[in-house]
């Protein structure tokens, strides 16, 4: 099946072929207003990895949020609430590692704690997860994404089971080995 043709398929199956920000799942709204559903935002530049997001993500309690890139993820980031965040890595404007720093930055201005950050990548070279773990990613799922890998992975790194973390990414770094801290899904 052409791509374009799947994507179209997709697009109409959501109801809206350039999603920006929805309900992955039938939230009841009493749990929606009373900010239970975990607040996810998701940067990708690609629409086709955007939908997959969501459809992976559909029948979930997850409150989607997307952005296409870097830039406008942090902007987001900076004006929102998150419980965790998917990030792709290879991105135009800036990219995910970049907009990782940025983010760190921010939550250590702001002295809040830190948000999970979960980058999404094809590529699993040592010196990339070593550049991700520097960056302060939390943990990272390789293409292609599973639903199931994907589930996992919020569940278990979602800000609302996380402990309150007052380390920064680089000190933590300097306690853990690279390979060991970033943890595949």
């Amino acid at each position: 099946m052409a791509r374009s043709r799947l994507l179209g398929l997709v697009s109409a199956a959501l109801g809206d072929a350039k999603p920006q920000q929805c309900l992955a799942g039938s939230v009841d709204n009493r749990e929606q207003l009373a900010g239970k559903a975990t607040r996810i935002l998701v940067v990708d530049d690609s629409q086709n990895n955007r939908l997959l997001f969501q459809a992976h993500l559909r029948s979930s309690q997850y409150q989607l949020t997307f952005e296409e890139d870097g830039k406008a993820g942090l902007d987001r980031f900076a004006s929102s609430d998150f419980d965790l965040i998917l990030l792709d890595v290879e991105m135009p404007v800036m990219d995910g590692l970049a907009a990782t720093r940025a983010i760190r930055a921010l939550e250590r201005e702001r002295g809040v704690p830190l948000t999970p950050i979960i980058t999404v990548s094809a590529d699993v070279s040592v010196q990339h997860i070593e550049r991700m773990c520097s960056a302060g990613c939390t943990a990272y799922l390789t293409r292609p994404v599973s639903k199931l890998n994907l589930l996992r992975a919020i569940e278990r790194h979602r800000r609302e089971q996380q402990p309150v973390e007052t380390v920064s990414p680089r000190e933590k770094a300097c306690l853990m080995e690279g390979r060991q801290r970033l943890s595949p899904l």
